[in-house]
């Protein structure tokens, strides 16, 4: 069972994402949040094995948000979620685990989830 929290500043993707997730039965959502002021008190009140973050969260500098989530005990996993794919390489030099595409849709985040490498934290 893999725990998750999504973070997605718009209301209707994170209300679509988290719905989509709260049906799977291997995937446990345990919070969400729309900026990264909630995600950080998400993060720190509820064990995630894994945090999809909008790259674009507001409140909060990219880098400086995924720096505080990888500080916590035990370490979430972090995914960047990005629209666009010049998303990609500034998500991953701020320190995120991964990067999923928005343009892969929501069996395109499932497949991403249910094949992620959760077995090497750093």
């Amino acid at each position: 069972m893999v725990r998750i929290i999504v973070a997605v500043q718009n209301a209707t993707a994170l209300w679509a994402m988290k719905t989509m997730l709260q049906e799977q039965p291997d995937i446990t959502m345990v919070g969400e949040a729309a900026d990264g002021e909630a995600l950080l008190t998400a993060a720190e009140l509820q064990e995630a094995d894994l945090i999809l973050v909008d790259s674009k969260l507001p409140r909060i500098c990219f880098a400086n948000l995924l720096a505080r989530l990888h500080a916590l005990m035990p370490r979430p996993f972090v995914v960047a979620i990005g629209s666009h794919v010049e998303d990609l390489q500034p998500a991953l030099d701020a320190g995120a685990d991964g990067f999923f595409s928005q343009i892969d849709g929501p069996d395109g985040l499932l497949n991403y989830v249910r094949h992620f490498d959760y077995g090497t934290r750093s």
